[in-house]
């Protein structure tokens, strides 16, 4: 299932703009680490420390991975006596400014977690009682900033109320969750990435483009890794990616490469499409036991420059072979055009790319993932 991906260079196809959250940030998409999909919500200060060390030491920030992030699981259940939010001590003892001081001594930048509801998210049926930001957003807002955070993922568990732990189909408008958080950073004064996570509950990229840098498209995409997931998000983003601009983009979620369930092929296609669409690129494995393929896989030059273009817009969908092959296009600022050719059947084979179907006769073609110039394609 190894993906074609072509940057051909002739003419770029129209997308129409959209307005987007103008806090200065996330012009390209967030690239980083988060734990999620390796540990779930089960981390703790020791296993962080070694995760920093090892992102800081394997050459991804220089590529772009900049964001150190945490994930759910650190917070505590109980506020201190004037509202403000606390951490799990057992789990994260000596704080998380400390954690956050760690990072950023390691030339990293720093993400925290929090819920839009009154309990976060866990992995334990909604029974953790972590706290979640929802009537507390200014008071949070300043204490992440106070803390050094550079990034916010903000959930979406009990956003209803107190007893209700997830539901797909709320009979509140979730925006204004959103929406107060972002005023409350704003207000802040310090410059963070916020990134809605509301699994794409009431069709987030229709509104969410001047809430919050980043939105979820989709629900989890796992754990565990599953083909079948990827090929869903990927369905999931096809009516969406016009949305995709600078400071603003869909997030097809975390990064499963590295992780045991998906093939080396499936690794590449899932890495090269999240890439092309622009979402944030967030590995999300044990970078301390990483392989060099995975290594290899992330740090794809040319992957990582169509996800970094500066005109910051998504490939597009433009035509599937039935259980055959799919073809997505968009343009790059350099007035090319990037292509994307997933081969959907389990085999190694030849897979006729006619140019018609993004819209060229002819075009001069590099293989994006290779660097390999292809010369000139005329017709297919």
């Amino acid at each position: 299932m190894l993906p074609l991906v072509l940057d051909i260079v002739l003419a770029t196809l129209s997308f129409p703009s959209v307005d987007a959250l103008d806090n200065g940030l996330e012009r390209t998409p967030a690239m980083g680490w988060n734990p999620y999909n390796a540990f779930l919500c089960d981390t703790n200060e020791a296993q962080y420390h070694a995760a920093a060390q090892a992102l800081a030491q394997s050459g991804l920030p220089k590529l772009g991975y900049k964001y150190f992030n945490i994930d759910c699981g650190w917070q505590g259940t109980n506020r201190t006596a004037d509202g403000v939010f606390t951490w799990n001590t057992t789990r994260i003892p000596s704080g998380i400014p400390a954690l956050a001081s760690y990072v950023h001594d390691l030339g990293l930048d720093f993400g925290v977690y929090s819920d839009a509801g009154y309990f976060s998210c866990d992995f334990v049926g909604g029974t953790a009682g972590w706290l979640g930001s929802l009537n507390h957003e200014q008071s949070d807002a300043d204490t992440f900033a106070s803390w050094g955070a550079d990034y916010l993922k903000y959930d979406n568990c009990y956003a209803v109320s107190p007893t209700d732990f997830v539901d797909m189909n709320p009979p509140i408008s979730l925006e204004p969750h959103f929406t107060a958080m972002r005023d409350a950073l704003n207000s802040t004064g310090r410059p963070i990435v916020f990134s809605v996570c509301e699994w794409g509950v009431q069709d987030p990229a229709r509104w969410a483009s001047e809430v919050g840098n980043s939105w979820r498209v989709s629900n989890d995409i796992g754990p565990p890794p599953s083909w079948d997931n990827l090929v869903r998000i990927i369905n999931q983003v096809v009516p969406i990616t016009q949305f995709a601009s600078p400071g603003a983009f869909n997030d097809l979620d975390l990064l499963e490469v590295g992780n045991q369930g998906l093939t080396t092929a499936e690794q590449e296609t899932h890495f090269a499409f999240w890439a092309a669409a622009k979402s944030p690129l967030f590995i999300s494995t044990d970078l301390t036991t990483a392989t060099k393929e995975t290594l290899s896989i992330l740090s794809n030059p040319g992957i990582i420059a169509l996800n970094q273009d500066v005109l910051g817009k998504s490939i597009g969908f433009k035509r599937r072979y039935t259980n055959d092959s799919d073809i997505w296009a968009g343009p790059l600022a350099d007035n090319s055009t990037a292509v994307v050719i997933i081969n959907w059947q389990n085999v190694s084979r030849p897979v006729t790319f006619y140019l018609s179907d993004v819209g060229f006769s002819a075009a001069d073609a590099t293989n994006v993932r290779t660097q390999e110039f292809l010369g000139t394609l005329r017709d297919s």
